[in-house]
């Protein structure tokens, strides 16, 4: 919490001396929403896709704020937006794409975004993560375990309490609902 209150403070101060700086807004809005501040993070958000429509990683961040407000369409495409932007895309928007989709109810989709994540780069543990929670929530349930084995394998220390306590999806609903689909696969 600390160090996520000097980064917001580090950013305020980045966009008080240049408020057209697109990716400090965009990375403040996603530790807003990361804090359960939905309302500002979906302001910086939005400010930071009008100040620079170009900036992939802007359009990253307001998907990942998107999905975070339950806003799961829209967050698909921002997200896809970003990857059009960078078309080598870094891991975290492929598996972020997966994710909406996944709670958007599009689980071919899902699964094709978290897959290409898990090919990309098989030891990135929220790719096998979100993979596993698609999985399980499909019906899918011995990929699902095969999934969440990987996650262990990966971060061995992995608590399903802990990370259910981090969630930062606004619907709390939802955040039972992921945990109790990654139980189902066999995290604890």
């Amino acid at each position: 919490e600390d160090s996520m209150a000097k980064a917001k403070q580090l950013l305020h101060k980045a966009i008080d001396l240049n408020d057209a700086y697109a990716d400090a807004h965009a990375f403040l809005g996603w530790l807003f929403a990361m804090t359960g501040q939905y309302d500002k993070a979906l302001i910086h958000g939005e400010k930071a896709v009008t100040l620079n429509p170009n900036s992939a990683e802007s359009h990253m961040r307001y998907g990942k704020i998107l999905t975070q407000d339950g806003k799961y369409k829209e967050s698909i495409s921002e997200l896809q937006t970003a990857i059009n932007l960078n078309p080598i895309p870094p891991n975290v928007y492929v598996y972020s794409l997966g994710l909406s989709y996944c709670f958007d109810g599009q689980y071919d989709q899902a699964i094709k975004w978290c897959e290409r994540a898990v090919r990309e780069d098989p030891n990135a543990m929220f790719a096998r993560l979100f993979m596993a929670l698609t999985y399980s929530l499909s019906g899918r349930d011995e990929e699902a375990q095969i999934e969440a084995a990987e996650v262990l394998r990966i971060y061995p220390n992995f608590s399903l309490e802990k990370f259910a306590k981090r969630c930062a999806l606004k619907d709390k609903t939802q955040c039972e609902r992921v945990a109790s689909a990654l139980r189902k696969a066999g995290l604890r």
